[in-house]
């Protein structure tokens, strides 16, 4: 497990990094340290070229490393951090528990991408409601790529590894998005 007293200072700084989940996929997550606890990490996540995409909520005990220092212009990773820090508007996000994290996401955006990723490196879904929980299992809207509510989908917590939210992905998939009550 990453050292708390390091996800503190990354935090603190609003160091840039690089979380790597090797037994999960190995894809590099990039962006800030927002929150963390000893079960779950909050990122303001950057893409590729360092452009804010939303936050990420990651389990802890996923990461295998943490990978810092990689931008060498100061000048560079200031201006980064200035769009970082100016762009707060994801406030509110609790990362107490699986159900705060849920039910703060939800109340903030209409849909996020949650993915399974242990059980296969390619399933996501981006989904939309409460988050209603039920004996360790999460009950959510699936929403098809459409934008339309393709029924609802009941997801072991266990197996959720990450939660994308306010990013580019589901917020494309948000504004198309036409419930059908």
């Amino acid at each position: 497990m990453i050292a708390s007293s390091l996800l503190e200072q990354f935090k603190s700084d609003v160091e840039i990094v690089d979380v790597r989940r090797d037994r999960i996929g190995g894809d590099n997550i990039r962006g800030t340290v927002r929150d963390f606890n000893n079960e779950f990490i909050l990122l303001n996540s950057l893409n590729d070229v360092y452009q804010p995409n939303g936050i990420t909520v990651l389990r802890i005990d996923d990461i295998t490393q943490i990978k810092w220092g990689m931008i060498r212009d100061v000048f560079h990773a200031d201006t980064i951090r200035d769009i970082i820090t100016g762009n707060m508007h994801y406030s509110g996000i609790i990362i107490s528990s699986f159900r705060d994290i849920m039910m703060s996401v939800f109340n903030k955006t209409r849909v996020c991408t949650v993915y399974c990723e242990s059980l296969d490196n390619n399933i996501c879904y981006p989904v939309s409601g409460t988050g209603f929980m039920h004996d360790g299992v999460v009950i959510l809207s699936y929403i098809n790529t459409d934008g339309y509510r393709d029924g609802n989908i009941a997801i072991s917590i266990e197996d959720i590894t990450r939660i994308d939210a306010f990013d580019q992905y589901s917020n494309y998939i948000g504004s198309l998005y036409s419930p059908i009550e």
